[in-house]
């Protein structure tokens, strides 16, 4: 028999769920209000969907009477609440403040499980106002709260379209926590599409690092909001500001170079490259920021912003790669066409290249296709020289060397 009953009542729930999903809010607050009287102990599903029925049919008188009989009945706090904003509709004005003070005496010495869901409760009724005054209950000083209570206490002021406020109440709290923040990046990251949320966020925080050069915690925020936003050199520009500020920040600076690299910030990711090298970790993350480097400055030249390119740095880098006999033989070789290049277009030391490149194809350690490659620069270096007929001699060895081949096929029409 207790099972069949078990078993109607669970039909009971699946009904009036559907009736409230259909909002039939009279009828389902009909069956849950038949369920709810039967249950003993009371059940917080059950309660907690007849109230929310209740309210959507403002039937105050009744919600009342059920919120009382759940709080004594159950010691649930949340009782409290319901059984408050029933005597506010009711205009029971008396009544609900005495129950308030109630709240507040609860408040003072409540749990922070209990704290959250009395907020949350008033929040559902759109009680924001009462909701911050049971979390200053709570926790008098917003910095000695738990961050989750904290976060919650906060979304009131974006609820209510107080940005402002929010965001210096979380530099204040941050300004005690600022082991917090990178929860409060997942915060803030919830608040990212609010109309304005970019540019009063960006204004706050660059204020604030600016009058309070000891801390770091907004640099760190400011290198989110930008990275969020796709602005990956201003993300770099914080990095390096932050790096300055603390050198426990500077091995984080490579990724934000390859970042800067990859949305081609590339001054910014040069910024970050020499930081690195110049810092007390260039043991450590040295190679990276070099190889880097070098790979920023040659899509620099690329790009023809030579002027940002340091040309000493480059050569001597590729240089070494060049000489480096534990490197990749096509890696090697992409080096001295670099570097020859360089020398061509921006040294404008034709003579030096053209020596340079006879010399390695008289020593000649390349494979085929590699010496291929050497010898079209070769071949373009001699008739910027003025030796059109040597040029030819070496475009139709590569020709034959390469018949059927891509570097073949680009001799023939030199």
């Amino acid at each position: 028999m207790a099972c069949s009953t078990s078993l109607l009542a669970q039909d009971e729930y699946v009904r009036a769920e559907r009736l409230f999903n259909e909002a039939k809010f009279d009828s389902a607050a009909q069956l849950y209000l038949d369920l709810f009287t039967t249950e003993s102990p009371k059940n917080p599903s059950t309660y907690l969907a007849l109230s929310r029925s209740l309210n959507e049919v403002k039937d105050f008188d009744r919600l009342g009477l059920v919120a009382e009989k759940y709080r004594i009945d159950s010691k649930d706090p949340l009782g409290y609440i319901d059984q408050y904003w029933a005597f506010l509709n009711r205009g029971k004005a008396k009544k609900a403040d005495n129950l308030w003070k109630d709240i507040m005496t609860y408040s003072t010495s409540s749990t922070e499980v209990n704290c959250s869901r009395l907020m949350q409760r008033l929040i559902r009724y759109g009680a924001f106002n009462q909701a911050k005054i049971i979390f200053t209950q709570f926790a008098p000083a917003i910095h000695s709260a738990p961050q989750n209570l904290v976060e919650q206490y906060l979304e009131l002021y974006f609820l209510e379209d107080s940005m402002d406020k929010a965001l210096t109440l979380s530099l204040e709290y941050l300004k005690e926590r600022p082991l917090q923040v990178e929860g409060f990046a997942r915060f803030f990251d919830r608040q990212k599409s609010k109309e304005g949320f970019y540019n009063l966020c960006k204004q706050k925080l660059f204020t604030y690092t600016s009058q309070h050069p000891e801390v770091s915690f907004t640099l760190q925020l400011l290198i989110w909001l930008e990275q969020i936003h796709g602005n990956f050199g201003e993300a770099a520009r914080f990095g390096l500001m932050l790096a300055r500020r603390s050198a426990d920040f500077i091995p984080n600076l490579l990724a934000l170079a390859q970042d800067a690299f990859n949305n081609n910030a590339l001054v910014q990711c040069l910024e970050l490259c020499n930081f690195v090298l110049t810092s007390e970790y260039v043991n450590s993350f040295g190679g990276k920021a070099a190889q880097l480097k070098l790979t920023t400055q040659k899509r620099l030249l690329d790009h023809g912003d030579d002027n940002a390119v340091d040309l000493n740095y480059l050569e001597s880098a590729l240089l070494e790669l060049a000489n480096n006999r534990e490197a990749d033989p096509s890696i090697q070789t992409e080096a001295i066409l670099e570097y020859c290049s360089i020398q061509i277009k921006y040294r404008h030391d034709i003579p030096y290249a053209v020596n340079f490149l006879d010399s390695l194809i008289q020593y000649n350690t390349f494979t085929r296709q590699n010496l291929n490659r050497i010898k079209l620069l070769y071949g373009e270096a001699l008739t910027m020289q003025g030796k059109p007929w040597k040029a030819l001699i070496i475009y139709t060895q590569v020709d034959h060397n390469d018949r059927d081949g891509v570097l073949g096929e680009e001799a023939r029409f030199k």
